[in-house]
């Protein structure tokens, strides 16, 4: 496989691994578009024993629709029966973003499909499931296959009431 780490030159092998890299999910910041293709990419291919894997971090500067849209991206059908509609918040945690570039934390409404019985003894745990929420993303130059980034893909909620 190839890879260009960096954008610093091409490096090619049968092992390829993540680098200290970060892209954004729908491209709507300036600063990160050329990050993750062929002449950019945030994995290096070399030799198995000159490996050296790093976080590689993936902003997601839209909804996946496109454009910058916070505000109603539309519901999401969740693997439990759930149902969620997510919104880009500001870092101030109650702003709605209005751009890709105030965009800092995802806020998320879960509607489930039974409900949950809530006493005054009852306990809250929410999980992230972020198995299978992580696609290696390729690119071809129409010469050589790349591989191009690490990509964040849905994560899985779940929230649990006990008593």
């Amino acid at each position: 496989m190839y890879s260009n780490p960096n954008g610093n030159g091409i490096s090619i092998g049968k092992t390829c691994w993540s680098i200290d890299y970060t892209t954004t999910f729908g491209s709507e910041l300036p600063s990160y578009v050329t990050k993750g293709t062929t002449g950019d990419t945030g994995i290096e291919c070399g030799a198995a024993e000159v490996a050296a894997p790093a976080f590689t971090k993936e902003i997601f500067d839209t909804m996946g629709d496109g454009a910058f849209v916070s505000s109603d991206p539309g519901e999401f059908s969740l693997p439990s029966g759930d149902t969620m509609r997510a919104r880009l918040l500001q870092s101030n945690n109650t702003s709605e973003a209005t751009s890709a570039a105030n965009a800092a934390r995802i806020f998320a409404r879960v509607n489930f499909a039974t409900d949950k019985v809530v006493t005054a003894s009852s306990k809250f745990d929410i999980k992230f499931k972020l198995t299978d929420a992580v696609s290696v993303d390729s690119g071809f130059d129409g010469v050589n296959q790349y591989i191009v980034k690490m990509g964040a893909d849905p994560f899985q909620v779940q929230v649990v009431v006990t008593d």
